[in-house]
């Protein structure tokens, strides 16, 4: 519900809006649904979340996430449908004059829709503070002033660095796919399209009809086979690839595929605490742990096994020599190769 203060009653009263849109901000885990805080425009910006507050419904399919983004108006108390997220999982730090800032080295840019990342030298700077900053521990803490992020954890000390618009680099790659860009599947069809259609289908009939008329015997088919077109990939060059490597996976993907790889090299299994802390989850419940490795694992393993064209996991597991009910990690030596040549693609 939207509540806005009423001065006179001095109590918080719920605003009529024109649709009921469920959604939550929850800090359980890593990977909420997305939201954003547009202050100056006085615009709540989430993710439709797909669950119900009413637990009476008969048909309850149709309250499946269709991974809609959606606009709340505050002034109007209106939903507006923006369009369909591309990925909705990001780690939220904090919101800047341009947009969210999430996982460490992106910027979501609502205005334009746009994708933007840190610039080398920002990165570059970033990592440093990171390692003075926190060490070994986690980043617990993150929040803007203006252009300025603080961060930091319980443990050491909070620093901060400054992002300039300059130092953000267009990414080429929209957050949501526009509503209009759909329009011909998901809008009613236009009445004079259908009556245009309609008649060029009476009128095609007609003159099939007409001509069955003047040639009542049946016309052989020509039978003979057409020339064969088809051009392999071989006749054009052997470089030619439907898959772009420096997009396949992301960078949580690309680290933990890192630290596997080079334990692996060192002929050491990797052990369920090393992935926790690679992917920042060590302070997490189990259960959401086991989530996001099995997660995270799974995706390299799919995006890997297409790329390479096998369904036998890159990363594969052993159960552990010390406790029978947990798993290490391994990549055999086989895929070293494999691997080298996805992690040195820039």
């Amino acid at each position: 519900h939207l509540r806005m203060y009423n001065k006179l009653g001095k109590e918080w009263i719920a605003k009529r809006l024109n649709k009921s849109y469920p959604w939550a901000k929850m800090n359980s885990i890593d990977y909420s649904p997305f939201y954003f805080i547009d202050t100056a425009n006085k615009k709540v910006i989430t993710q439709e979340s797909g669950m119900s507050h009413d637990q009476f419904l008969k048909q309850r399919d149709k309250l499946k996430s269709k991974n809609n983004i959606i606009s709340l108006d505050i002034e109007k108390g209106e939903w507006n449908t923006l369009g369909e997220a591309k990925d909705s999982s990001y780690r939220i730090y904090a919101t800047l004059p341009w947009g969210v800032y999430v996982d460490l080295y992106y910027l979501i840019d609502f205005k334009n829709n746009r994708i933007l990342k840190l610039s080398e030298n920002l990165t570059n700077i970033l990592h440093g503070l990171i390692n003075r900053s926190i060490g070994d521990h986690e980043l617990d803490l993150t929040f803007c002033i203006d252009s300025t992020v603080y961060f930091g954890n319980y443990a050491n000390k909070i620093d901060s660095f400054t992002i300039s618009r300059s130092e953000l680099i267009d990414t080429g790659q929209t957050f949501y796919e526009n509503i209009e860009e759909n329009s011909n599947l998901k809008n009613p069809v236009n009445p004079l399209f259908a009556t245009i259609f309609i008649a060029a289908f009476l009128f095609t009939s007609f003159l099939i009809l007409k001509r069955k008329k003047i040639y009542p015997f049946n016309l052989k088919p020509n039978l003979e086979p057409l020339p064969n077109d088809t051009i392999t990939k071989e006749q054009i060059s052997p470089n030619y690839k439907s898959i772009q490597v420096h997009d396949i996976l992301n960078e949580n993907e690309r680290l933990l595929l890192k630290m596997i790889f080079y334990n692996s090299r060192e002929k050491r299994l990797t052990t369920i605490d090393e992935i926790n802390i690679c992917l920042g989850i060590s302070k997490r419940s189990i259960e959401i742990q086991k989530r996001n490795r099995s997660i995270i694992i799974s995706s390299i393993n799919e995006k890997l096994g297409i790329l390479k064209g096998e369904k036998k996991p890159i990363i594969d597991k052993l159960r552990s020599d010390f406790d029978k009910r947990s798993y290490e990690y391994f990549i055999l030596e086989s895929n070293f190769d494999f691997i080298e040549n996805i992690l040195a693609v820039k």
